[in-house]
């Protein structure tokens, strides 16, 4: 897909993966709309996106205020006159054991992770249905194919947002809209600095992070290629692969990792 003159929209636009998105994807020529709350962060972006796009645009909104996220694509499909492509990008990640965890932090997890892309997904998909074209791109996780200790409510997210893309990519398939679900290892991002992390033993499992600007690049070459999986970086589908293979093996191998 050529992205030159396309309507991007990139919920968590502001930083991160959704950052590096949002400026490889103007590079490209696209016109980006940037999504996320805090404002002097979608300010900071957006002055960065307008050096290679100066159509692009920003707005704070919540991915789970519904009555905003409607009227917002409304405003952006009347401006623009069409909906491209959505990137749901919006995450959070709380870590610590179940057990003592509180339920809140699972359903906050869930309702960001999970229901903030069912909430943008329902949205934009009735405009592309109208197009008869789109593309839609959801964030999902190595975390969504592999459960991991004290990563409940970040897991269950994570395997929702993959199980949903891949019925979405069969019924928007009719419609000629494709559907991407990406797959990042750990990223060094703005995710880990949340206080639940202070006791994760990052030097023994996060030695070798990627670069927001990595899973960017993957991303960008999985929608030119119109790949459903773009695992990144690639060699984990070996990983993935093993895991169905040899469940128990892998099961015993994920229970000894330090956390």
């Amino acid at each position: 897909m050529d992205l030159k003159d396309r309507v991007v929209i990139i919920t968590g636009g502001s930083s991160g993966i959704g950052r590096s998105i949002a400026l490889d994807m103007a590079k490209d020529g696209a016109f980006v709309v940037l999504v996320g709350r805090d404002k002097d962060k979608l300010k900071k972006t957006l002055d960065e996106v307008k050096q290679y796009s100066k159509e692009s645009i920003a707005a704070s909104c919540d991915v789970n205020d519904k009555v905003k996220i409607a009227a917002l694509i409304r405003v952006i499909n009347e401006r623009f006159n069409a909906i491209d492509i959505l990137v749901n990008s919006a995450g959070i990640g709380l870590h610590g054991s179940f057990i003592e965890s509180d339920i809140k932090n699972i359903k906050e997890q869930m309702d960001v992770n999970f229901f903030g892309t069912v909430n943008f997904c329902k949205e934009v998909s009735d405009i592309m249905v109208k197009q008869h074209s789109g593309y839609i791109v959801n964030i999902s996780s190595i975390a969504g194919k592999i459960g991991f200790p004290n990563l409940t409510g970040y897991c269950a997210s994570k395997f929702a947002v993959y199980g949903f893309s891949e019925s979405l990519y069969h019924e928007l398939k009719l419609h000629n809209i494709k559907v991407s679900v990406v797959l990042p290892a750990a990223t060094k991002t703005d995710f880990y600095n949340n206080e639940t992390w202070s006791s994760f033993p990052h030097e023994e499992r996060h030695q070798n992070m990627l670069s927001p600007e990595e899973v960017s690049k993957a991303v960008l070459e999985g929608i030119k290629k119109e790949q459903f999986k773009i695992v990144v970086p690639s060699s984990y589908n070996l990983k993935l692969k093993g895991k169905e293979l040899f469940q128990t093996w892998a099961m015993k191998k994920v229970g000894k990792l330090p956390r």
